[in-house]
């Protein structure tokens, strides 16, 4: 059989910054007690710190001045953080074994990417009260893997081994609460992130994510190897050192290495990109049609470092039926006397479809409250169709209460299309329907006898039942 050997030398400047960039970074030694961990779940990246013990976890939280954790990258160029928000309140305990009473948010950046948020579609938080590994303690982010912004920003966290994490209060001064040292260095297990790949009319993209070639591009005698297999057709890829890489292929055992051109290169961050390109129409052919497995492994000394050695299916064959995919429908919306149109969230594996590329949407009485639908259907390499409903509701009021000559009153500001309110008391430790009030009424003067603890939502008749928006705050009228 033929071999071609190709030799990517546009890499190699590349390659070398990345090197250097890397290699400025100083070794840390692991710390005793806190670890990071890193790993991809059902479309989901979940990124862990753990080891404090239970006085520690909840002395820093519950600090006077707040807390924040943040967790950087080696060269200091990328982090995330989770902060107490000591300018917002919280009804409930916004991080279990938090009793500050005060919202948390999570914070990212790196990569041009700069996000603060409370609740966010791409990012939420969680304690790892008692939960990791050890039964210790420690916090956990959890990120959409199919969120651009969040590739972006991971890449820069997870293109090398080496964190730093920092424990602090909110205005940035390190802390040491119960024996927990401000600053710990840490190596980090990463998880191998999926391989991606896009096919166009007779050629393949597939690349190999930072965190993966990273394992390669840092590891001495390390080889990288990828077999892609789609019909009667075969291309074996082999990095052996550096940016070079040698290939062969056959159709049915017979050499095809000349119908094919396969380039490498460098993603932004730190990956790697093969395209492979088909001259010969049979082969375009079945690349449109058939399903794609590529297996993938990188190997040092005989040892899997990534990857397996068993094929994974990177593009299924022929078109995908949109309705077989994973579809997370969009939350209740807020009426706005206008057309509301929320994104659903749509999913092939860990990829995340595109609108208007993979598929379109149509919407359905989404400018009233109700309920109202998405037809999704799909474009491109997507075929079929698919109905989604989602709720619009009547927004939110806040509830408050005076002590006037008048009397005792509770007073709430008026919701847009709300029909009426729906007043409740707190009774045996639940809340029970009180008073139902016109959508013209903004107040309710409390008689002898009716003090208690009070809430209230708003209305609006949708067919023969009532829909009520989000509950208010609740609040104590003696």
């Amino acid at each position: 059989m033929k071999i071609k050997r190709i030799i990517s030398s546009i890499l190699a400047a590349a390659v070398m910054l990345t090197a250097l960039l890397c290699g400025s970074i100083p070794a840390a030694a692991a710390s005793k007690g806190i670890s990071v961990t890193g790993e991809f779940d059902a479309g989901l990246y979940i990124l862990q710190v753990y080891g404090l013990t239970k006085k520690q976890y909840t002395t820093f939280v519950n600090q006077k001045d707040g807390f924040r954790v943040n967790v950087f990258s080696g060269d200091g160029k990328a982090n995330i953080f989770l902060a107490a928000d000591l300018m917002k309140k919280s009804d409930a305990p916004a991080l279990k074994g938090y009793n500050g009473g005060q919202n948390v948010y999570v914070g990212l950046k790196g990569n041009d990417v700069v996000s603060f948020t409370t609740l966010s579609d791409f990012a939420g938080y969680s304690a790892l009260y008692g939960s990791a590994p050890g039964r210790t303690y420690g916090f956990r982010w959890e990120f959409d893997a199919g969120d651009e912004m969040v590739t972006s920003f991971l890449q820069g966290v997870t293109k090398s081994p080496e964190v730093k994490v920092t424990f602090e209060d909110v205005y940035r001064n390190a802390v040491k609460p119960a024996g927990l040292r401000s600053e710990y260095k840490v190596n980090a297990s990463w998880g191998d992130a999926p391989l991606t790949a896009e096919r166009g009319s007779n050629s393949l993209s597939v690349t190999v994510p930072t965190e993966n070639y990273y394992k390669y591009s840092s590891t001495r005698g390390a080889e990288m190897s990828l077999k892609l297999k789609f019909g009667s057709y075969t291309v074996n890829t082999v990095f052996n050192g550096g940016t070079g890489f040698t290939s062969t292929a056959d159709n049915g055992g017979k050499d095809f290495i000349d119908k094919v051109s396969i380039k490498g290169k460098l993603t932004q961050h730190g990956g790697i990109t093969l395209t492979y390109t088909f001259s010969d129409k049979t082969a375009a052919k079945a690349l449109a049609s058939k399903k794609i497995t590529m297996t993938y492994a990188i190997t040092a000394n005989g040892k899997l470092i990534s990857g397996n050695r068993s094929p994974v299916t990177l593009l299924r064959a022929g078109k995908g039926n949109i309705s077989k995919l994973s579809i997370e429908a969009p939350g209740d919306q807020v009426y706005t006397g206008k057309a509301i149109a929320p994104l659903p969230v749509i999913r092939d594996g860990y990829r995340k479809l595109v609108r208007d590329r993979d598929y379109t949407l149509a919407y359905r009485n989404n400018a009233k409250i109700g309920t109202a639908s998405v037809v999704i259907k799909g474009k491109g390499a997507y075929k079929g169709k698919i109905t989604v409903k989602f709720n619009i509701v009547p927004g939110s009021t806040t509830l408050a209460f005076r002590t006037t000559d008048a009397g005792k009153i509770l007073s709430w500001r008026k919701i847009l299309g709300a029909d009426n309110y729906a007043l409740e008391r707190l009774t045996d430790g639940e809340f029970a329907e009180f008073r139902t009030l016109d959508g013209d009424i903004l107040s309710y003067t409390l008689a002898d006898g009716e003090e208690g603890t009070f809430r209230i939502c708003a209305r609006k008749k949708s067919g023969d039942k009532y829909i009520c928006g989000a509950w208010s705050n609740s609040i104590e009228a003696l």
